[in-house]
């Protein structure tokens, strides 16, 4: 079972991996466990949006009442 940090990384790298598959940047905040984990943008076409979405991810067993993809 992951520790408490390990969990959070694991959050972030699948949320980063799923929307990096569609139409979105996600930039990791390299500051961990305090407010904004990450950084969302909407890609437009070959450009960027400039439309910034902040986002906290919880990832962790305590945040779910099942598990699924």
């Amino acid at each position: 079972m992951p520790g408490k940090h390990s969990t959070g990384r694991i959050g972030r790298y699948m949320c980063g991996a799923i929307l990096e598959e569609g139409d979105f940047i996600f930039r990791v905040e390299p500051i961990a466990d305090y407010g904004i984990d990450a950084i969302i943008e909407a890609k437009g076409g070959d450009a960027f949006s400039g439309k910034l979405i902040p986002v906290q991810i919880k990832s962790g067993d305590s945040y779910f009442i099942s598990n699924n993809e």
